[in-house]
């Protein structure tokens, strides 16, 4: 089970991308990006922190805090099922490749009607992004680019997942009769 600061970190981060896709201020944008990282790294559990204590992480303050409470009173933030509702779930998957932005995708979405990297990644071979504003061969080649790279991370997995699956490998196998040692 995930930990409850990377869980808020991750809807903090996805409010800050649903912020961007909209339009948001940008000051703000990178702020809750900031308040994401800080409260990823955060040693203590955030599920256990009332609103003085949520607003001792560094970058965090009144608003987030809020938000933060918010997520430990109902499992979510509502500003950002709100920010969902708007917006079209394509554009969010197009947003995950690493080198689209998401004003880039959702003119994608808007103009052509694109709401998935498969079919991004077709339109581009077909020429169907050329026409559009702010898109020319570079673009075209750093979202074909972006796309490898998001395919190529797929394969991966983090560090502390593969851990913890080791760890349960490890004590399954010394518990085996016969095994003297395990590591």
């Amino acid at each position: 089970m995930a930990r409850a600061n990377d869980e808020a970190a991750a809807l903090i981060q996805e409010l800050a991308d649903l912020l961007s896709i909209t339009g948001g201020d940008a000051f703000k944008i990178r702020a809750y990006e900031k308040a994401a990282r800080a409260i990823a790294g955060h040693p203590d559990d955030i599920s256990k922190m009332d609103l003085a204590g949520l607003r001792t992480i560094p970058t965090v303050g009144g608003a987030i805090a809020k938000k933060l409470l918010d997520y430990n009173e109902t499992g979510t933030i509502r500003q950002v099922e709100e920010l969902r509702a708007q917006i079209p779930a394509g554009v969010r998957e197009l947003t995950t490749i690493p080198t689209l932005g998401p004003k880039k995708a959702l003119a994608v979405y808007e103009e052509l009607g694109i709401s998935s990297v498969p079919e991004l990644a077709d339109a581009i071979g077909a020429g169907r992004l050329r026409g559009l504003k702010g898109f020319g061969p570079k673009t075209e080649e750093n979202i074909l680019h972006g796309i490898e790279l998001m395919q190529q991370a797929g394969e991966r997995v983090l560090l502390d997942v593969a851990t913890d699956l080791a760890e349960e490998i490890v004590e399954a196998l010394s518990a085996v009769t016969g095994c003297l040692r395990c590591t």
